[in-house]
């Protein structure tokens, strides 16, 4: 028996219900989350985020707890470095590869 549910009517959490469990039982609350890919930021949008980590080639920038950013170093205002707040414009997203490039529109301070 397999019970599909939309997130309109799935149990949230503190709800109770029966179960009989057969060869596999499994109930994930990430599973009844939405996925943020199928709502990336679009182009063009300006992000917060925060120097993740720098490389030869690229910084890392963490915009939010689903999104991560690639700074790519030719569109570096200046070298970043770990900890610094940035500004940034999102140049694309690829929602297939989950990647985001950004360009940096401003350093604002280091964390």
């Amino acid at each position: 028996y397999s019970m599909e549910c939309t997130l309109t009517d799935c149990p949230k959490i503190g709800d109770h219900f029966s179960a009989v469990a057969g060869d596999r039982f499994s109930m994930s609350i990430k599973n009844l989350s939405p996925n943020p890919w199928d709502y990336p930021p679009a182009p063009g949008r300006h992000l917060s985020g925060t120097v993740r980590w720098a490389t030869a080639y690229a910084c890392f920038v963490i915009l939010s707890d689903f999104f991560e950013g690639v700074l790519p170093i030719e569109n570096a205002l200046s070298t970043h470095a770990d900890g610094e707040r940035v500004l940034a414009q999102v140049i694309s997203c690829n929602s297939l590869r989950l990647l985001i490039r950004l360009i940096i529109l401003s350093a604002r301070f280091r964390t």
